[in-house]
């Protein structure tokens, strides 16, 4: 029996295995996010006016005031 109890070397390749896969499964996820953003959101600042734009609106047509 060792003298560490912490030194166990088939649970520290469980943990690298998991840790492994953790990092692949969270880059394709990441990766997959990036790309169908790029797909479908050929211009991302449309997006932005759209939402400037839907603001404004609401301030317009809102009967609080935002100024002080």
């Amino acid at each position: 029996m060792p003298d560490d109890a912490n030194a166990d070397p088939e649970a520290d390749i469980v943990i690298a295995t998991v840790a492994a896969i953790m990092f692949f499964f969270i880059l394709s996820t990441y990766s997959n996010i990036v790309r169908n953003n790029l797909e479908t959101n050929k211009k991302p600042s449309i997006h932005l006016i759209n939402v400037a734009q839907n603001i404004s609106a609401i301030h317009e047509n809102s009967q609080f005031s935002f100024s002080s």
